[in-house]
């Protein structure tokens, strides 16, 4: 396999070779929208063709070479000669290759490529590939605000599997002690840093945030600061203006369970103000969790033992196409947070945050990027929905970056950018939503909940009621043959369309959903995963435990669902319970057991509480033909239709009452009408009177003269 890649990137080597020598142009054409289209459609350039679908343009530029057809997102040479020979080299990277510039020593980046293909799978299982997919999700209904909760869930399971690694360490007797979280710019570290600590906290820790910007040199000991006795010339992202020896003693000193004094850094003078600030001794179970761009650097924790550190690297990795050939750029991605924040909570203008720009990303890639191997975790902070929510903040600030501005081309770019994607609202996003930290708003507790215990209900469906936190039902170990034989041939596949649960991991216990907060994202996230966890477990033959089952469908909270399409499903989900209960007991009417009291009972007590899910529902809402199949209780069916009969009598009630109001009104409208008509009778009266005497004045006037 790696020879076959070996052979494959040589190929493709030697035909750029032979194209840069050849010294074939490219022509920039523009096409009709439809014959564009119709051109990626036939050549298999899918996410070209579900681009041009979603944007409302009578003619699209591309780029031709040799007949070939692409759209014209970014500039390209204008000759293949352009290329200089060495100037890109084709490194192999399972599953594909690198495209390595001569100036960049490329070194392989495992954890980050693979950060980067979870990103894609992900993509892949819920359709959204390329910014086409991400334009076609629908405006009303749920289908966006389903997306944007998958992608927070996404994240914050991340964030749990970042504190299950703390704990199982802990269990592998390697204490985390400190815990360090490095990114470049607007990659959301603040934000994640204290999700972080409320997950670490939840798993029994005390997490405490310590913050390194009071770290830095007095300004008589920084080393640029000797030459000039400028302080323009402190470069505060170099590691040197740093005290890394105190950064280092204070670490080692808060992981061995002592205190410190830390210094507090005054950035108008330059100096450190008073004795500092102390920092109580961590407990046993206590973490420091420290973020900055230097934080991953080897200097910060050299005085700390290697098995107490766990270092994080984050990122926001942008996996979606614009087309078959681009990606969204990463670093555009984190310029569009940068300009919202700078704007929004520095008062800084677009021109301004792209004139520091480049110095931004030469200190990234100075002291960032090189440490970025080093990380135990790659955290890729990126949801594919934040673009189309930015755009509402960051288009009007681009387009008043004048044509004179040297930014000018740079803001262009970056609208040709934006121009591609649809416009969502900001309320889109949750509450708890790491977008937050950039467009300001936001409240990081229901989500909290919402993740540790749907995680807590995954884990527990997969694996069956013995490992819930649950009060067992003394029936349950009398009834183990009937179990046996009530489980298996019965169980559905699931909803339509649902292969498996995208959330499969989690350490916490059932009765955390409790907890869930009753507003509708989270209930309806909670609500969906609890239902699919039950249908899989279904589907893997778990016993059908029905006092289990009761007591997980009640963490749903039914009786508030309003969504007809959960509520069909939970419908199907009880109606094949109810059907694996009919079998089962028919099929034990002739053994001994079935003619025992308690078995009878108990038989009875299921029977109860499976209809007590059933009227759970708002069964209401759906349609009659739903209902009509032989596992669904006959009295529900009679209360379907004394419920639609009593919802149509006072819908004709209201229609009745509707009508006399109506006539009510035309009636007082009939009166002011025949006021207003008396009232132009008498005004047109007048008139006539005062043209009658106009005229008498007119003639006087004429006999004087």
């Amino acid at each position: 396999m790696a020879a076959l890649a070996l052979a494959s990137v040589g190929a493709i080597c030697r035909g750029t070779c032979g194209f840069r020598g050849r010294d074939h142009t490219g022509d920039e054409a523009v096409e009709g929208g439809n014959l564009a289209s119709a051109y990626f459609e036939a050549n298999g350039l899918v996410a070209a063709h579900a681009l041009l679908k979603t944007r409302v343009t009578a003619e699209v530029k591309c780029y031709e070479v040799r007949g070939c057809l692409r759209l014209a997102l970014f500039p390209v040479h204008e000759r293949a000669a352009g290329l200089k020979a060495g100037t890109i080299s084709l490194l192999p990277e399972s599953p594909g290759f690198v495209a390595s510039y001569a100036k960049d020593k490329y070194a392989p980046q495992p954890a980050l490529l693979e950060s980067h293909r979870d990103h894609l799978r992900f993509g892949k299982g819920y359709k959204v590939r390329c910014v086409g997919d991400l334009n076609s999700l629908q405006q009303v209904g749920r289908t966006r605000k389903d997306f944007v909760l998958a992608c927070e869930f996404r994240q914050e399971s991340k964030l749990a599997d970042i504190a299950a690694k703390v704990k199982a360490r802990e269990a592998a007797g390697k204490s985390v002690k400190v815990i360090c979280i490095a990114g470049p710019t607007s990659s959301g570290k603040t934000t994640f840093a204290n999700k972080l600590c409320m997950y670490l906290k939840n798993l029994g820790f005390v997490a405490e945030p310590l913050t390194v910007d009071h770290y830095y040199l007095p300004m008589d000991r920084q080393p640029k600061y000797q030459a000039r006795q400028q302080r323009g010339d402190v470069d505060y992202d170099h590691i040197e203006s740093m005290d890394v020896t105190l950064v280092g003693e204070h670490l080692n000193a808060l992981a061995d369970g002592k205190s410190v004094m830390t210094p507090v850094y005054n950035m108008k003078t330059g100096f450190r103000d008073g004795d500092g600030h102390k920092v109580e001794a961590l407990p046993e179970n206590g973490i420091l969790v420290i973020e900055g761009i230097h934080a991953l650097n080897p200097l910060y924790t050299q005085a700390v033992a290697a098995d107490k550190v766990f270092k994080i690297f984050i990122s926001p990795l942008t996996a979606l196409q614009l087309d078959d050939c681009n990606s969204v750029k990463t670093t555009h991605h984190r310029l569009l947070r940068r300009m919202s924040r700078d704007y929004l909570f520095r008062g800084n203008s677009a021109a301004t945050t792209l004139k520091m720009w480049d110095n931004v990303r030469q200190g990234e890639g100075e002291w960032i990027f090189p440490h970025q191997n080093n990380a135990d975790f790659v955290m890729n902070s990126a949801a594919e929905y934040e673009v189309p929510i930015l755009k509402t903040f960051i288009e009007p600030l681009l387009r008043n970056v004048m044509p004179d501005d040297a930014q000018y081309f740079k803001a262009a770019e970056l609208l040709k950018t934006l121009d591609y994607f649809g416009t969502w609202p900001p309320d889109l996003a949750p509450p708890a939503a790491l977008l937050h930290e950039f467009i300001g708003g936001g409240d990081a507790t229901w989500t909290f909940l919402t993740v540790w215990a749907l995680q807590g209900v995954v884990r527990g469906l997969d694996h069956g009621s013995a490992n819930f936190s649950l009060t067992a039902d003394p029936r349950v170990q009398e009834r183990d043959d009937r179990n046996e034989r009530r489980c298996g041939e019965h169980w559905p596949a699931g909803p339509p369309g649902v292969a498996e649960c995208p959330w499969d991991s989690g350490d916490l216990d059932l009765p955390l959903l409790q907890h869930v907060p009753n507003t509708e994202d989270a209930l309806h996230l909670s609500r969906r995963v609890l239902l699919r966890g039950l249908f899989r477990r279904q589907r893997a033959g778990v016993e059908n435990d029905v006092p289990t089952t009761v007591r997980l469908w009640a963490l749903g909270r039914w009786r508030t669902c309003r969504d007809t399409e959960l509520v069909s499903e939970a419908l199907a989900f009880v109606s094949n319970c109810w059907r694996s209960l009919r079998a089962a007991k028919a099929a034990s009417q002739q053994t001994a057991a079935e003619k025992d009291p308690e078995c009878v009972q108990s038989w009875v007590s299921d029977e109860e509480a499976l209809f007590k899910m059933f009227s759970d529902l708002e069964f209401w809402r759906l349609q009659l033909k739903q209902l009509l199949t032989p596992w669904v209780p006959p009295q529900l069916l009679a209360c379907h239709v004394a419920s639609r009969c009593k919802q149509m009598d006072d819908q004709q009630r209201t229609l009745i009452e509707d009508n006399r109001a109506n006539l009510a009104e035309i009636n007082r409208l009939r009166q002011t009408i025949s006021q207003l008509h008396s009232k132009l009778e008498v005004i047109d009266s007048r008139s006539v009177q005062s043209m009658q005497k106009q005229g008498e004045v007119v003639e006087t006037h004429r006999t004087l003269r």
